[in-house]
């Protein structure tokens, strides 16, 4: 049996669907569910922290819109073992103990900015980052809605291309959430929405500086509870998406047996080249 759920983005992030899949399971076995794994949706709280505003949204930038013929999306598997020997390869004495999604994401940024061939000489790293609990209160987990923002960091011809160091650089990016040119860094709730948009015209403003500029979007469901939801025929055997179209796109998701799943759509050109990375298939098969 297979079930799908078609949510618009403009309305939820993946943690808003994971909270509605779950507590819809929830429903259809008559509430029969571990109260402890059960987010309790919640649509007021957000209303309150990001109130409708006129200020503009930023759009989606074309350099990451490709003709779909042109893109290729394959799926490579880091199961658990692999996963932990990359950790234990990637730690360095600025971040001794790199969690899952920092090693992996600096694996794949590694071996995509060796076959992208690109003439730019400076790559781009951008993670999607969940900020209910970066706000200070932090947002119930079951708010719904979409609250996200980004981290950026980048990584030169002169930086040292080894997963210690962009471990380190990931890491970093991730500490200085949220970026703001007027110092502004508070997520208060009563003054979050400015450095939260600020954070995401900073990634508008990098995307259309340059035509050839190369950024790989990262997002991360991992730890999002979608192997959970049970409807009554038992937990899923596979959860997935529906696909990427965007050029440089990076989706990680929890594997049913512990490990990650990394959907990565590039250029077909590019693709050809990085699946036959050494570096890449030490760690990782394709799927």
């Amino acid at each position: 049996m297979i079930l799908g759920c078609w949510v618009s983005h403009k309305l939820s992030d993946a943690t808003s669907i994971s909270t509605f899949i779950n507590n819809w399971a929830s429903t259809a076995r008559e509430g029969a569910v571990d109260a402890q794994l059960l987010l309790t949706p919640d649509f007021k709280t957000g209303v309150k922290v990001f109130p409708l505003t006129q200020k503009p949204h930023p759009s989606r930038s074309t350099n990451l819109v490709v003709n779909e013929q042109q893109l290729v999306l394959k799926i490579f598997l880091f199961d658990g073992p692999s996963i932990a020997n990359l950790k234990t390869k990637a730690l360095s004495k600025d971040v001794p103990s790199p969690t899952r999604v920092e090693a992996v994401s600096a694996l794949i940024w590694k071996c995509v900015t060796v076959s992208s061939k690109s003439n730019s000489g400076t790559s781009y790293l951008a993670h999607v980052m969940n900020v209910r609990k970066r706000l200070v209160p932090p947002l119930p987990s079951g708010t719904i809605g979409i609250f996200l923002g980004f981290s950026l960091c980048t990584k030169s011809e002169r930086d040292i291309n080894e997963l210690p160091n962009i471990v380190t650089i990931v890491r970093k990016s991730l500490l200085e959430f949220p970026y703001s040119k007027n110092g502004t860094k508070s997520l208060n709730w009563d003054v979050a929405l400015d450095p939260i948009i600020e954070n995401w015209k900073m990634i508008e403003d990098n995307l259309s500086r340059s035509g050839d500029i190369e950024l790989y979007l990262f997002t991360s469901w991992c730890g999002v509870p979608f192997y959970e939801a049970n409807f009554g025929w038992g937990k899923p055997k596979w959860m997935s998406t529906m696909g990427l179209n965007s050029k440089n796109m990076i989706l990680l998701m929890d594997s049913k047996d512990g490990g990650i799943e990394a959907w990565i759509c590039l250029e077909a050109k590019h693709m050809l080249e990085f699946e036959q990375n050494k570096d890449l298939l030490a760690f990782a098969t394709i799927k």
